[in-house]
């Protein structure tokens, strides 16, 4: 994996990400690549609420391409 981050503001940072999956290294198929982009929000001490847009390519299995919306919440005691 590997992550970037760009602080915003005080509490507000600008996040992208890059994973990736290849289970068996000796086939040129069957690699998992995703790609992330969002932001982390720390409104107040303690908390963390992280929303990305995540963009997953699968050659695992034909047409397995997708999008999804990850949101993460974090509370630290």
């Amino acid at each position: 994996m590997v992550e970037a981050d760009y602080p915003l503001i005080q509490g507000l940072d600008l996040k992208f990400l890059y994973d990736f999956f290849d289970p068996n290294t000796d086939a040129k198929s069957g690699k998992v690549e995703r790609y992330s982009a969002g932001v982390e929000f720390m409104p107040f001490s303690g908390v963390e609420v992280r929303p990305l847009l995540r963009i997953t390519k699968d050659t695992t299995i034909p047409n397995r391409d997708y999008t999804d919306v990850h949101v993460m919440f974090h509370l630290y005691l």
